[in-house]
């Protein structure tokens, strides 16, 4: 992971918190893998917990990942040129 601009190593198990027979704060993904939600504990171990994970944006999890800056374009205030 990268974080602050530096990789990261962040070592996570591979338990997930569960409520019941379901995961309690992710899915696995529609193909059956199951390495989102274990990036995700990833993160939530770097901050601290799961509380501090702010809901979920995507900008921010792919520069997590792979170190490149995000940039968010808002198309409804672009105009044509």
């Amino acid at each position: 992971m990268w974080m602050g601009g530096q990789a990261t190593k962040v070592v996570v198990d591979d338990r997930l918190p569960v409520n019941g027979n379901y995961p309690q704060m992710a899915r696995q993904s529609a193909n059956g893998a199951w390495w989102l939600p274990i990036l995700e504990k990833g993160a939530a171990k770097y901050y601290g917990s799961y509380e501090k994970l702010h809901g979920g944006n995507g900008g921010e999890a792919y520069q997590q990942l792979t170190g490149y800056p995000q940039t968010r374009h808002w198309f409804d205030k672009m105009t044509e040129t």
